[in-house]
């Protein structure tokens, strides 16, 4: 989780320092890939009771609040 939750940062600041769109694009691309990967551990982590159902969610929730916040940057660049 703080492999993936790394690379989401990296991957935004590697694509701002892109010369195309279409290169920052594909890093927001896949720092949102990223993100998705922070929720299936999320999952995982609760299933298996490293983490309680209640703070699950609420890590579900900020991670798919930034996916729409990088949906937004994926659209900027479209």
């Amino acid at each position: 989780m703080r492999r993936a939750a790394v690379s989401v940062l990296c991957n935004i600041a590697e694509g701002q320092g892109r010369w195309s769109r279409a290169d920052a694009r594909n890093f927001a691309v896949i720092a949102r890939g990223s993100v998705l990967e922070i929720e299936a551990q999320l999952v995982v982590s609760s299933d298996l009771k490293y983490i309680d159902a209640e703070r699950k969610e609420e890590l579900v929730n900020i991670a798919t609040e930034v996916a729409k916040m990088l949906n937004g940057l994926i659209r900027h660049y479209d």
